[in-house]
């Protein structure tokens, strides 16, 4: 029920205020949702709305029937089933924890609303103005009145969007520069092999060759 709705008494003003949250998941090989799934009781996948269909497609193949707040196209359970069979079948269903067994991923695109409620009791003014008003009692109008209002907190929504944490152009780029370190490294070390093999044989040469000196004697004339 928490997922689903929340609930309000009679003869109580209720305030709603919700939020709207808006979450977008990635597919796979990224994320694991399923943007074609679909289920035969709900027009819109949700993951709550997935719960619920597992649950209600495991009452209606052991009773034969529906409950009333789920759509489908069964009969809906008499009260006489829902004390033999249906209560039974949802404690059985928690028990043995079959929900595990639903196949219920992540919906891609999901829209969430949070709610906050708060409520206070009818003054006796009001009801004094209700019971004039509609010609009822104000016993019956603390079982079966209800005025319920809700709004938005704000008027923005908070979105939480999934990105690629590496994504393949930052892989190519990384594969580029690897590559382009790489061989120049590479060019680099071939051309200073080749330039110290030269100079150990230019000065390999210099210190084998002889050197002659030529010495002139004589005398100046002027």
């Amino acid at each position: 029920m928490q997922d689903l709705a929340f609930k309000v008494s009679p003869g109580f003003h209720t305030v709603v205020g919700a939020t709207v949250q808006r979450r977008i998941s990635l597919q796979a090989p990224f994320g694991v949702c399923e943007p074609s799934k679909t289920l035969n009781r709900y027009s819109q996948y949700s993951l709550s709305a997935c719960k619920s269909n597992c649950q209600a497609d495991y009452i209606s193949d052991t009773c034969d029937c529906r409950l009333p707040a789920v759509p489908g196209n069964e009969s809906i359970c008499d009260p006489n089933k829902l004390l033999t069979c249906v209560f039974k079948a949802e404690d059985n269903y928690i028990k043995n924890n079959l929900a595990a067994k639903c196949s219920c991923p992540l919906p891609c695109d999901e829209v969430s609303y949070q709610t906050s409620l708060s409520s206070s009791c009818f003054a006796d003014y009001a009801m004094d103005v209700f019971s004039d008003r509609m010609g009822f009692t104000r016993d019956y109008l603390k079982g079966n009145i209800v005025k319920l209002d809700i709004y938005f907190k704000t008027l923005s929504f908070l979105k939480i969007e999934e990105k690629e944490a590496y994504t393949w152009l930052a892989f190519w780029c990384d594969v580029g520069g690897a590559f382009g370190l790489l061989l120049g490294s590479t060019i680099l070390t071939i051309v200073e092999i080749f330039d110290f093999i030269a100079r150990n044989a230019f000065s390999g040469q210099l210190k084998g060759g002889q050197t002659k000196v030529i010495v002139f004697t004589g005398n100046l004339k002027s």
